[in-house]
């Protein structure tokens, strides 16, 4: 059953909901100390949240045997307004703390989780979370992001009205905030990149264009970071047809069983064998 917790996020109570580990299946086991590796999934928005209604990926991934965490980082709804407007202005500064902290938080609520193998992922605002963790800090072995904004600047030429409204509330006016783009561009640390990235995106997206994604992996490969684009022919924002959702999440499996010691190898592969 999914249980919620709330932990400390630089003086700021987050709320998280967690897909615990699930017994073992011979001794009904929660409990063996750090046997259950970790996966944090930041949501999209940035103004989601996330509650106890079923979401298909985290109980994917917890019945493939992975804890799974998704906090509700500065920025979300349902806490008042003063926390929705908290990343205002702060766009991966406090928010992106409430998401690296999750891993720990979690390893510490839960005796059986081992916070020394934790992946990330997440689609839209949590897939440039998943890109901001790994170049802000060492606390990830690997990560998926799906269909995300990596390059502020040039996603405000190319976005709907919706997309483009976002990025005036979150960092200003364009014309006279350049510099608060710039800085907050997750494609910025991608030279801090340590750990593999798979990069998935439809072709049809109109809210984060697929140039996106391709900004970003030009940039992996430049600085040599191990990485992967998947393309999805026919995908708005957000994946609908059941083989492509087979083929993402299959990905992702293969990447955080291969790096979080699941099925491990010796870390020089990409994330997955490009499809022929």
């Amino acid at each position: 059953a999914l249980e919620a917790f709330t932990y400390d996020s630089d003086g700021t109570d987050i709320h998280a909901v967690v897909h615990p580990p699930e017994p073992d299946d011979e001794t009904g086991d929660t409990d063996a100390a750090d046997s259950v590796p970790l996966l944090v999934k930041p949501h999209g928005g940035p103004t989601a949240f996330d509650g106890f209604g079923f979401d298909h990926r985290a109980a994917y991934f917890a019945a493939l045997g992975y804890a799974v965490v998704r906090p509700n980082y500065r920025g979300s709804d349902g806490f008042g307004r003063a926390f929705r407007m908290a990343n205002d202005g702060d766009w991966g500064g406090g928010d992106l703390d409430d998401v690296i902290d999750a891993a720990d938080a979690t390893a510490d609520a839960f005796t059986a989780v081992d916070g020394s193998r934790a992946g990330i992922f997440g689609g839209s605002g949590g897939g440039l979370m998943t890109v901001n963790a790994l170049g802000n800090s060492d606390r990830f072995d690997a990560g998926a992001a799906f269909y995300g904004v990596y390059d502020y600047e040039t996603f405000v030429d190319d976005t709907d009205d919706i997309g483009w409204q976002l990025m005036k509330r979150e960092l200003g006016d364009l014309s006279t905030d350049l510099e608060n783009y710039r800085e907050a561009s997750p494609i910025r640390t991608v030279p801090d990149i340590d750990d593999p990235v798979l990069v998935l995106h439809g072709e049809e997206d109109a809210r984060v264009p697929m140039s996106q994604s391709e900004q970003l992996c030009e940039e992996l490969d430049k600085h040599g970071k191990r990485h992967e684009l998947q393309r999805y022919d026919g995908e708005p924002h957000g994946f609908s047809q059941r083989g492509n959702v087979l083929d993402a999440y299959t990905r992702c499996a293969d990447l955080f069983a291969k790096y979080l010691g699941i099925d491990p190898d010796d870390g020089s592969s990409r994330p997955h064998p490009p499809r022929e």
